[in-house]
């Protein structure tokens, strides 16, 4: 089973710096034509967006892609960035007893992350998605625990 998780807030970050960049370097453009030299405030802020576009290019993944395999149980879970593909990490997941959406503070608030409790009592939590709510990464959790016959219903 694959299931492709998007990361709503690596896309915005994404998306943020390039709209900025297209509507300053529009400004900059028109200030440019007319004959009117810009600041270097202005190419400052241009360069400061080009970078921060540059940086979350590089570094954030907007698609997660979770493999899931029963022979043997185990999950490959592979980020997708816009300058390619990242380090594959890889769960042994022969030992899952059940899955659990659990909240786990972050900054001066909470997050909830999706939850592998293994038999002997640790839990794997690397990797896989968590959302400020639990309803985002609910279907998620209900699909791996089907699909590892660990829910009642039919299988993904």
């Amino acid at each position: 089973m694959v299931i492709r998780h998007p990361d709503p807030l690596a896309i915005l970050l994404q998306v943020l710096p390039a709209v900025g960049l297209v509507g300053y370097g529009t400004f900059f453009l028109r200030q440019a034509v007319a004959g009117h030299p810009p600041h270097a405030a202005n190419l400052a802020i241009l360069v400061l967006l080009a970078a921060m576009l540059g940086y979350a290019l590089w570094k954030l993944s907007p698609v997660t892609v979770y493999r899931f395999r029963h022979s043997p149980a185990k999950v490959q879970i592979q980020r997708l960035g816009v300058t390619g593909l990242r380090p594959v990490l890889e769960h042994d997941l022969s030992r899952v007893q059940r899955i659990s959406i659990e909240r786990y503070p972050f900054g001066r608030g909470h997050r909830y992350v999706v939850c592998l409790h293994l038999r002997d009592g640790r839990r794997i939590i690397d990797g896989l998605p968590d959302a400020v709510s639990p309803e985002p990464i609910h279907d998620f959790a209900v699909r791996v625990a089907r699909f590892y016959g660990l829910a009642p219903g039919p299988g993904a």
